[in-house]
């Protein structure tokens, strides 16, 4: 949090979204090197902790890229902002720039492309590689979960 705000009776936070980003990707890095280890150490043939290691490094690329889109587009709507709007074409470039630099197209293919190899292989397990998938928003939305829950436990009280 940047900063804290206090409006009538309300306090309100300056979310850093650098800081949501780095502490949800921390956390579930922390929990794929815990799954590499657990399968180094455990059992290596187990298709669910393969497929649940799996999950999590793909959620891992997804969460960095998807942080990368939305700092685009922030910074994106920003200098349109200041921008005269009668230059639709350079605008219509600076759009499409945006959504491929965006590479929704890639987190989704890398996405089917590991699940199409899982059920091809039988190397993992598909509900282990789905459990994975779903660390990263895990922790983002306990996070901010616990930023809502803070905010409605300070409020200003009224004596």
């Amino acid at each position: 949090m940047t900063g804290v705000k206090a409006v009538g009776c309300q306090v309100l936070y300056d979310l850093d979204f650098d800081f949501f980003v780095r502490k949800a990707l921390t956390k579930t890095i922390t929990v794929l090197m815990a799954g590499i280890v657990l399968l180094l150490v455990w059992d290596y043939t187990n298709p669910a902790l393969v497929g649940f290691t799996v999950g999590t490094a793909i959620s891992a690329l997804n969460g960095y890229f998807l942080a990368l889109r939305i700092k685009g587009l922030v910074g994106f709507n920003s200098t349109l902002s200041g921008e005269c709007l009668g230059d639709k074409k350079g605008q219509a470039k600076k759009v499409k720039d945006v959504l491929r630099a965006g590479l929704v197209v890639v987190r989704w293919l890398v996405v089917l492309a590991i699940l199409l190899i899982g059920v091809m292989t039988g190397w993992f397990d598909l509900l282990g590689l789905m459990g994975g998938l779903f660390v990263l928003p895990a922790f983002a939305i306990g996070g901010a979960l616990l930023v809502l829950l803070r905010q409605d436990l300070n409020k200003c009280k009224t004596y």
